[in-house]
């Protein structure tokens, strides 16, 4: 995309200082921190050749008493952002937008290294070149400046929310020095240019795919809610900045009734959503090369996001066979196979939703119902559905369609492919494996440690770390940073959680060996019915078969591409117990107490009978 010209308009959009004054007290300090001033409206446009740029706010000031050097986690909790919105009136072109923080420095200055910025997902130290690239500043008197975020918006508006407190090693780095009686002050600017084009997002990721009741929303951290956005790229997704396309489906009511920027209430929501878009994946470094680093720190595994439903394939590389249209079979740079034998649907995906928890039940909050659910939900800090043997659960995800008001999409529940297309995602340069806040064994998804199996919780820890443990509540709910947020697939709120503990979670997948009828257990040569089918569903797009009970030829005598099986087993440590005759379906992610085998994870994999089970869920996914 080519820029319209080579000048930007800049946009003064606030002024902040912070003054402290110090006591020292049981070893840390206590600060008076006001943060002053001015974040205030552009009044009308303003005019560049063609862009029409408007920058509201909502939080003109705020003041901090008392303040203290702080963790991210403590700023989320106690601080309010500074909250704007930056508006593109053209209909036709997207607008290119650099938000720059610009400092003063003297003797008397609070260094930026102790300077803690959050906008968007990226967060750190001013002087953290791997957050924040330093740029010539632009207005007079300032000495440095820092680029907080750089991107496209399209038209319609994407909302900021800015934070800026005290590193934490304030009391502690350089001495009471550092901050005593010392004062900062900084300022932002917008910078903007119009673009010739729309713009689409750089990574090369599908735009998601929008029905009727289905809502783009992106989360507002002032007001720890989230709301409806304009539908492109910048303003709704960034898969290069691992912020997924989110979604979500609400009670008939409310449906019709949202614009953008309005809030949608949790107790609204029916179900949360993410968006896997297609990809082509390396898959000539996987098993026990561990895409070039080592069992217990796996590397990145390699993704090119495709276009369209292309299914052209860079050598080395297969689409990953959730994608493809397999009721014929077809032939991709790993081999020739038949119809469904490595998984797939009936047709080429540009992508699909997967559901952003567990699913759970709107009427009950026991989770404990045996029967098929006409009210399933997929939503945080409820109790997950368990209970239901896998008939049942395949019956009820099929509900979601027709209860969340969206009948044009097919609803089904989860299969092996398409779980390994969501782990892969995150263990990409795209997903939580790019997170630069997480590092070593930390880049694997986190465990949900509640032993009641409240969805989206987090222990703050994968599994297998030293100090694991369950509470009946879990330790960190789905919204608190790092902590929290690193039970994601991205280690932040837009990523897809319980993939790591809360319940092990049963698949569409059965080993077809073990008896002659879809899903029965095999027990010393008697069919038993555990499973719940008197026949296999009339379309194989929604189930997988398995041939043997070795993961390396599990699909009809090949690898299982792009499952999470033999070509990942082990990563991280994760459990690895194939289907048998005995135990001919698939679970995957661990129930909470897990870690205690060194075992929960995305990774994992583990079977049964089929059978109901107080710690056996169920996912959702959207075509």
């Amino acid at each position: 995309m080519k820029h319209k010209g080579n000048k930007w308009i800049a946009i003064l959009v606030a002024l902040f200082a912070i003054f402290t004054s110090v006591v020292i007290s049981f070893g840390y300090f206590i600060a008076n921190v006001t943060i002053n001033g001015a974040i205030y409206d552009v009044t009308g446009t303003v005019d560049y050749t063609e862009a029409d740029i408007t920058v509201t706010h909502f939080t003109p000031n705020v003041s901090i008493v008392n303040g203290y050097p702080m963790t991210i986690q403590d700023a989320e909790k106690v601080l309010t952002p500074y909250s704007f919105t930056i508006t593109n009136n053209l209909t036709t072109k997207a607008v290119r937008v650099q938000i720059l923080l610009e400092t003063k420095s003297s003797s008397n200055t609070i260094p930026d290294r102790l300077i803690d910025a959050k906008i968007e997902e990226k967060h750190g130290a001013l002087t953290n070149t791997n957050r924040f690239a330093s740029v010539t500043p632009t207005q007079t008197g300032y000495q440095s400046a820092y680029k907080l975020w750089e991107g496209t918006i399209n038209p319609g508006s994407k909302m900021f929310n800015l934070l800026l407190w005290i590193d934490e090693t304030g009391d502690n780095s350089g001495g009471a020095n550092d901050v005593q009686n010392k004062s900062w002050q900084g300022k932002v600017v917008i910078k903007a240019s119009a673009l010739d084009e729309l713009a689409s997002d750089p990574s090369g990721a599908n735009a998601p795919k929008l029905v009727e009741n289905l809502i783009p929303v992106v989360y507002n951290y002032n007001t720890k809610k989230w709301q409806m956005t304009t539908a492109a790229y910048g303003n709704w997704y960034d898969y290069g900045e691992m912020k997924w396309a989110n979604a979500v489906t609400v009670k008939q009511s409310k449906r019709g009734t949202y614009s953008v920027g309005d809030a949608i209430e949790m107790e609204d929501i029916l179900g949360m959503w993410v968006w896997i878009p297609r990809y082509e994946y390396k898959y000539t470094n996987l098993g026990t090369s561990y895409a070039g680093g080592t069992q217990s720190q796996p590397g990145a595994i390699s993704i090119n996001f495709i276009s369209g439903t292309s299914t052209t394939e860079t050598t080395g590389y297969i689409v990953h066979p959730a994608f493809r249209n397999a009721s014929s079979g077809y032939t991709n740079n790993a081999g020739t196979f038949t119809a469904y034998q490595i998984g797939g649907w009936d047709s080429e995906l540009t992508g699909f939703w997967m559901g952003k928890f567990e699913t759970s039940s709107a009427a009950s909050a026991s989770g404990t119902s045996s029967a098929v659910l006409n009210d399933p939900i997929v939503k945080p800090n409820v109790v997950a559905r368990r209970h239901q043997k896998v008939a049942h659960q395949y019956q009820t995800v099929q509900n979601v369609a027709t209860y969340h008001g969206i009948s044009t999409m097919d609803s089904h529940m989860s299969k092996n492919s398409e779980w390994g297309a969501a782990v892969y995602l995150s263990q990409s340069i795209y997903g939580k494996w790019g997170n630069t806040d997480y590092s070593g064994a930390n880049k694997e998804v986190y465990m949900n440690n509640s032993s009641n199996y409240i969805t989206g919780r987090s222990m703050g820890m994968p599994s297998g770390a030293s100090g694991y443990s369950t509470s009946a509540e879990g330790s960190y709910e789905y919204d608190v940073a790092l902590n929290g947020t690193g039970a994601s697939t991205t280690g932040n709120i837009y990523g897809i959680y319980d993939m790591a503990g809360g319940s092990w979670e049963y698949q569409m997948g059965w080993l077809s060996t073990a008896s002659s009828n879809f899903g029965y257990r095999n027990n010393s040569g008697t069919d038993e019915n555990y499973a719940g089918f008197s026949s296999a569903p009339s379309n194989h797009r929604y189930y997988e078969e398995y041939t043997t009970t070795t993961a390396a030829t599990a699909c009809g005598g090949s690898v299982c591409y792009g499952q999470a099986l033999s070509e990942t087993a082990g990563w991280y440590g994760d459990y690895t117990y194939m289907v048998s005759t005995t135990y001919p379906w698939f679970l995957r992610g661990a129930r909470s107490d897990y870690s205690s085998y060194v075992g929960g994870g995305p990774f994992g994999f583990f079977n049964n009978s089929g059978f109901s089970c107080g710690n056996y869920g169920v996912r959702a996914v959207l075509v």
